[in-house]
Parts: C-alpha cells; sequence; structure tokens
C-alpha cells in the first residue's frame, strides 16, 4: 500500500490542456506569500503564440497540490513516484 504523502507524489503537466488562466501560479502564490504574488509561486507558465505554454515547478515546490486542485483544465494532475 502506497503512503499518500507529499515525498509519495508529483505532479504532472499536460501543455496541451493549458489555456493560460495563471490560476495555479497565483494560488499557488497565495499559498508562500499570502497574496496573489506570481513572483512568490513555485510554478512558472509562461505563453507561447501558436504553440503549447511552457509549464515549469520551481525546484521550491514541495508537491503540495494546490495548483493541482485549482486548475480548471486538468493540465496538472498528480502520479505516483512509487507506482507498483
Amino acid at each position: 500500500m502506497l503512503d499518500t504523502n507529499k515525498k509519495d507524489r508529483r505532479i504532472v503537466v499536460d501543455a496541451t490542456k493549458c489555456q493560460c488562466c495563471w490560476i495555479c501560479v497565483m494560488r499557488c502564490g497565495l499559498r508562500f506569500d499570502k497574496t496573489i504574488n506570481p513572483r512568490a509561486a513555485k510554478i512558472r507558465v509562461s505563453p507561447y503564440y501558436g504553440c503549447w505554454p511552457d509549464i515549469q515547478l520551481t525546484e521550491e515546490c514541495d508537491s503540495c497540490g494546490i495548483c493541482v486542485r485549482h486548475c480548471p483544465t486538468g493540465a496538472l494532475a498528480f502520479e505516483r513516484k512509487n507506482a507498483a
């Protein structure tokens, strides 16, 4: 049986579903800075026109999942690291 703590999961990105709404960035920044501050966010979303956006999680990301829970398009999801 897998443990459900943050160390056993990672966030995976499907950029083809991203609409660049920045809700993930705003919610992440709110968690770390207590204000809607994209600079405090541990996720970066850079739109590309005519192509898929570039979505990156910084090294400081602790996989809390706030971005996954608030992504309206399903572009962010959890994947178990130790999947059997």
